[in-house]
């Protein structure tokens, strides 16, 4: 300790915006019914883009947090079990405020708590469209058993997909059971032939040419081989692959996260030389990304953050331009046997 340099030059601890937290990206929320639900007024539902209709506002909904010892204290549906079979540790419950009402462990929807949402068996596709909650631009999740209401359900938006089940009752578990081991998993993958708990609670496609017909539609589903069993044969839709829009969430979030600290901590004027600074700031995270253990980005694409002079008074400019590339499911051959 010196009195001399303690006057002459002092230190105080700088308070640095806190890391972002990517825990949302991995949870889910899940639309169910409850046990004794209130009689609700019959009405016909017809699936509608969501540009031509409202969506509903978060507080018509509550959510509980349950694990895999307390759901079906909550809901009767037993397709859930397949979040906990695939990994998930937990799961947002979302109910409908007025079924709420004497259920203590209910609280106001959260939209920051998860970034995909599923509709459980208790709801069909038609009934799902009309259940998109205002401010929530995650994923959405249902299922069905009818390839056109599949198709219909992911036309609505480029976040919406839809699993095929061929069970007739009790459809849900395949869509549950690959979601839960999607978001449990360390690291965005896609899942290619993954072989779930519980095969048996899931209606997959015996038919190889059917199976190649609903891969070009965009249709998630499981195929089942007598011989070697079930296993998930396509996740994603005709836009994108199941890993995909979480790749490119994270990689966003990061690039925001360093170019705020970069920012708060330089504190730059606008000049050539700090915008040069700011996309170097900006772009840290993509050579992360493009590496193991990661493999996100396409190496051969020139991923980056361009940052401009811009016209507006304490702003800056900027293009975002990244290439995530798209899953491969299946190959196509041609044979030739030369004698």
């Amino acid at each position: 300790m010196s009195t001399i340099f303690d006057y002459a030059v002092s230190f105080t601890e700088k308070e640095l915006i806190p890391s972002i937290s990517l825990g949302f990206l991995h949870k889910v929320g899940v639309f169910v019914k409850v046990k004794t639900p209130p009689p609700l007024e019959d009405k016909t539902l017809t699936i509608e883009s969501q540009s031509e209709k409202m969506k509903v506002a978060p507080t018509e909904y509550m959510m509980i947090e349950a694990v895999e010892s307390d759901y079906a204290t909550f809901t009767d549906n037993k397709d859930i079990q397949g979040f906990f079979d695939g990994g998930a540790e937990s799961i947002f419950l979302i109910i409908p405020s007025l079924d709420a009402a004497s259920i203590t462990e209910a609280k106001a929807l959260d939209l920051n708590e998860f970034n995909t949402i599923c509709y459980s068996s208790d709801y069909t596709t038609v009934e799902a469209a009309d259940m998109a909650i205002d401010g929530f631009n995650g994923i959405y999740i249902a299922v069905s058993s009818v390839e056109a209401e599949a198709e219909e359900f992911q036309a609505i938006s480029e976040n919406n997909i839809c699993f095929l089940d061929l069970l007739t009752s009790d459809i849900g578990y395949g869509m549950c059971v690959a979601t839960g081991y999607h978001l449990s998993r360390n690291y965005w993958r896609n899942n290619q032939y993954y072989m779930p708990q519980s095969p048996e609670k899931i209606g997959g496609i015996s038919d190889a040419n059917y199976a190649r017909t609903l891969l070009d539609k965009g249709i998630s589903f499981f195929i089942y081989d007598k011989s070697y069993g079930t296993y998930l044969s396509f996740f994603g839709n005709t836009k994108q692959g199941i890993a995909q829009p979480y790749i490119a969430y994270e990689i966003q979030l990061k690039s925001q996260e360093s170019l705020t600290m970069w920012t708060q901590e330089n504190e730059p004027t606008d000049t050539l030389m700090n915008r040069i600074l700011a996309e170097r700031a900006a772009n840290k995270p993509f050579d992360i990304y493009e590496r193991a253990p990661y493999f996100y980005l396409d190496p051969d694409y020139p991923n980056k953050v361009t940052i401009t002079k811009s016209e507006l008074k304490y702003h800056a400019s900027g293009d975002y331009d990244i290439k995530i590339p798209a899953p491969t499911w299946v190959y196509d051959f041609e044979s030739t046997v030369r004698k």
